[in-house]
């Protein structure tokens, strides 16, 4: 570690690699760092044991591991909720959109071993930032935050100038959240639907929704 970053590292050039400008070639020269030991660690196995790998964290409580969200409306409000209508697709987030989202059959969503999953098809211009959040179950005030049970998470995507492949600027990717939780957190576990509200935070371009539907992934699932 010490001539990785110590005594190969005397100059920015060598410890971060070689600088990388406009129309050059890739790949121009790495840094010191960046072969050794960053690939050895992408590489190594059997290591879960960090201390194998020569170093320790310290032992300290993690207060975020085990917080507990507080739902922002009564169990009451959250059936109101369910008094909305089905979007159709696609649309162009251009303003807040909520729409009822069907959950898979009761007798499915017994099993222990499966999350249910919320999956939002998107498209967008890769080269502009955007964000935006999914609310479950909320009552269209936009005071929903990170802090309550209703907030299900974000899409955040930054501006990428750099393009592969056709050189389009569109591109098409799926958001999947775990949600199996959160519905027991605010109480609507056993309801056939959930209202999804997405909030468009920022983004010089909208996005466009291509679809919202719920499905089951056992724990193992890695394609979801």
């Amino acid at each position: 570690m010490y001539r990785q970053v110590v005594s190969r590292g005397t100059r920015p050039s060598l410890f971060l690699g070689k600088a990388y400008h406009a129309g050059c070639p890739p790949n121009p020269g790495a840094g010191s760092l960046e072969l050794i030991p960053h690939n050895t660690v992408h590489t190594w196995t059997d290591s879960l044991d960090s201390k194998k790998l020569g170093y320790d964290y310290q032992q300290v409580d993690i207060p975020w591991l085990k917080v507990n969200h507080r739902r922002k409306y009564p169990r009451s409000a959250a059936k109101q909720a369910h008094d909305q209508k089905y979007l159709s697709f696609p649309l162009t987030l251009s303003s807040i959109a909520r729409t009822t989202v069907n959950r898979p059959k009761q007798e499915s969503r017994s099993d222990q071993e499966k999350e249910e999953v919320l999956v939002i098809d998107i498209d967008y211009d890769k080269t502009k930032g955007i964000r935006f959040d999914v609310l479950i179950n909320d009552q269209g005030d936009d005071q929903i935050r990170p802090v309550h049970s209703e907030f299900a998470g974000s899409f955040v995507s930054l501006a990428h100038s750099h393009l592969h492949g056709d050189g389009s600027t569109r591109t098409s990717t799926s958001f999947s959240l775990g949600i199996t939780n959160l519905l027991e957190d605010i109480e609507v576990k056993d309801d056939d639907s959930i209202v999804v509200t997405l909030v468009p935070r920022y983004g010089e371009k909208y996005v466009t929704i291509k679809g919202i539907k719920i499905k089951h992934a056992a724990l193992e699932d890695e394609n979801i």
